[in-house]
């Protein structure tokens, strides 16, 4: 009897190339995942296990082996939201946007979405909705990219006959770097590229033995900026929370965080109550969630990620808006993850996307992230395609905080 957390592609190509999906990370050989996708951070089986535990409104998890010859040479990591889930309340965000936006909100996430529907409707993700970087395909080879993007159609139809009810509105494929060895392959299969904003990467500097050392490697403009922000926080109390005391500050964390993404024009993903929860449990070592307290109030949080090798990922935060001016607390929080990628001895920090300009003003620099939509409606899929090639991209000035 066939395992009921894993399903067998028929082969393809001749027989030459075969693929395994399995419906959760517990199932998956650990050590071919492992030699292949070489412990990527959000790429990792105790990363996939916290994700699941924490059970995410509209999310559901699969992950794919590809084997050539029986040798197996990608994984896969395939992420399916309902986009029409209740609790997700609507991809497109128009509340807190005016009157008239925010009367448009339920009809518009209806019409697109199907929001609200007792039918699911679902968006098919090769990689990941929660973060931005190369975390949807790895491969054992570069040669291996071009050959696992040509399965993606069979992978693809896979996966939706495990949902034999669902109506489907599209599929994305996300993120590359180097978007050469994909980008012919997914055009022939009617994928467009969309526009994304870049990653923003903090490089540590060898010679930065403390925050002190960046803080003197700044131009006297930055400089006084960099001071001037940190003085509004220094009466906070800045501290890594424990487990105990990530459940014991819960609620207070997640009306942080909900502060934040209720302020994003698109709303994909919203994590649970458990999510921080089980990082740290997960991920003890990897994983921490970093609060400003005044008093004993958390007023913001940062949360991110560092691994041996020196790789640093940012990861969500959470602020009071109410305080915000008065205490600066966004520019503190870049502030914040560059002292401890300083003190954890990181290489770079990977900020994410967004809030392009005022993270070069702290130093990071931006890389294009190449990724790609196909609506499932043929029509409007054309339509798009159209339309996105004639759309402005978004202009913003890099700065250069650092002495020349």
């Amino acid at each position: 009897m066939k395992n009921k957390n894993t399903q067998s592609s028929p082969f393809v190509r001749g027989g030459l190339y075969n693929f395994k999906i399995y419906n959760t990370i517990v199932a998956v050989p650990s050590d071919i995942w492992s030699s292949i996708t070489h412990d990527a951070m959000f790429m990792r089986i105790a990363y996939f296990k916290a994700l699941e535990n924490s059970k995410i409104s509209g999310l559901q998890m699969r992950y794919v082996v590809v084997e050539k010859g029986g040798e197996p040479i990608a994984a896969l990591q395939i992420q399916i939201l309902n986009v029409a889930d209740k609790d997700l309340n609507g991809v497109i965000n128009l509340k807190e946007k005016g009157w008239l936006l925010n009367n448009l909100h339920n009809p518009l996430n209806q019409l697109m979405f199907k929001c609200g529907g007792e039918r699911p409707n679902y968006l098919i993700c090769c990689g990941s909705l929660l973060v931005s970087g190369e975390y949807g395909i790895c491969v054992s080879g570069k040669e291996t990219l071009f050959e696992t993007g040509e399965l993606l159609p069979e992978i693809v139809k896979s996966v939706k006959h495990s949902f034999p009810d669902a109506s489907y509105c599209g599929c994305m494929v996300k993120d590359f770097f180097d978007n050469a060895p994909v980008d012919l392959v997914l055009n022939h299969q009617n994928y467009f590229e969309l526009p994304m904003d870049p990653e923003m990467i903090f490089y540590v500097r060898d010679e930065w033995k403390s925050f002190q050392d960046y803080l003197a490697s700044l131009s006297a403009k930055y400089r006084l900026k960099a001071n001037n922000s940190l003085s509004r926080t220094a009466h906070l109390e800045k501290r890594f929370l424990s487990l105990r005391e990530i459940k014991e500050y819960g609620t207070q964390i997640m009306q942080l965080y909900d502060n934040v993404q209720k302020r994003a024009a698109i709303q994909l993903i919203k994590v649970s109550d458990s999510y921080f929860i089980n990082l740290k449990k997960e991920m003890p070592e990897q994983f921490y969630l970093k609060a400003f307290f005044d008093e004993d109030k958390p007023v913001a949080f940062t949360s991110g990620f560092h691994v041996s090798g020196g790789h640093h990922e940012a990861h969500f935060i959470g602020i009071d808006y109410s305080l915000n001016t008065s205490l600066q607390l966004y520019q503190n929080i870049l502030y914040s993850y560059i002292d401890d990628a300083i003190q954890m001895k990181s290489k770079h920090l990977y900020f994410g996307r967004t809030a392009m300009e005022i993270k070069t003003t702290v130093g990071a620099k931006a890389f294009p992230l190449h990724s790609y939509f196909r609506l499932e409606n043929k029509v409007m899929n054309k339509m798009a395609k159209t339309i996105l090639k004639h759309i402005p991209e978004q202009s913003w000035i890099p700065r250069n905080p650092f002495k020349e």
